[in-house]
């Protein structure tokens, strides 16, 4: 479970009484200190190799900076799938409650999602909503579309998993499928189009049809008796 680990020293960075002024005592880490220090020195060092990309960016050409934004969106697609399974995760890691219900304002389970989703405890989303700078409501939110997503959309999940997806699509699809039964939300296919008789997603190009209704014969148009129409002529009868 721990692991001994003694500080790397380098003799010039010594002072004047040399190494053997060094302290030699050891650092004790646990398994968690460990990989949280992992963590870190991956982020920096991911950190510095996407400036390094930025720095790169006026010397491509064009099939190489098309390339690159393609690229680019395809590693954006695959990070905010990630923050969905770990919002997921998130959620399975607070099934339970601290305090039972009889505690006056004690923490109580609650359902974010949609019918077949599991309930998780109702503060989990304060601290997710501090680590990633949003509102409580925006991270209550996450949580629900993560858990919409994983046990009530399955197909549209492993394509949203894989960078098929993005997950703006993926969002808009668990909000609007929350309200009906897990058997309904099942009909959605990998793209987020759903069974036209459920109503939940909105078929291909009805949007469209709604923006622009029927024409109606515009004001100052009078068909006359003789089957002519004049444009501006108003029945003066």
């Amino acid at each position: 479970m721990f692991e001994t680990l003694k500080p790397p020293v380098d003799p010039e960075d010594c002072g004047p009484e040399g190494p053997e002024g060094y302290d030699d005592d050891l650092i004790v880490l646990s398994d968690a200190d460990r990989w949280a220090i992992e963590q870190a020195w991956q982020a920096m060092e991911a950190e510095q190799a996407g400036m390094q990309r930025i720095s790169e960016v006026d010397d491509l050409d064009a099939d190489r900076a098309l390339a690159r934004v393609e690229a680019g969106q395809r590693t954006i697609n695959l990070a905010q799938a990630e923050q969905l399974a770990l919002a997921a995760h998130w959620a399975d890691l607070h099934g339970v409650v601290t305090f039972a219900k009889s505690v006056r304002g004690g923490e109580i389970l609650v359902r974010p999602g949609g019918e077949g989703t599991p309930q998780v405890a109702e503060f989990c989303r304060v601290e997710l909503a501090a680590v990633l700078g949003v509102s409580q409501v925006s991270a209550g939110s996450l949580i629900a579309d993560a858990l919409d997503l994983r046990h009530r959309l399955p197909a549209l999940w492993t394509r949203v998993r894989t960078g098929e997806v993005k997950v703006w699509v993926a969002h808009k699809v668990a909000a609007r499928t929350r309200k009906l039964s897990k058997d309904a939300a099942a009909t959605v296919g990998p793209e987020g189009r759903a069974a036209r008789r459920h109503g939940a997603v909105r078929p291909a190009g009805e949007g469209a049809r709604r923006r622009h209704p029927a024409r109606r014969p515009r004001a100052g148009r009078h068909r006359h008796p003789g089957g002519s129409r004049r444009a501006g002529c108003l029945d003066r009868s």
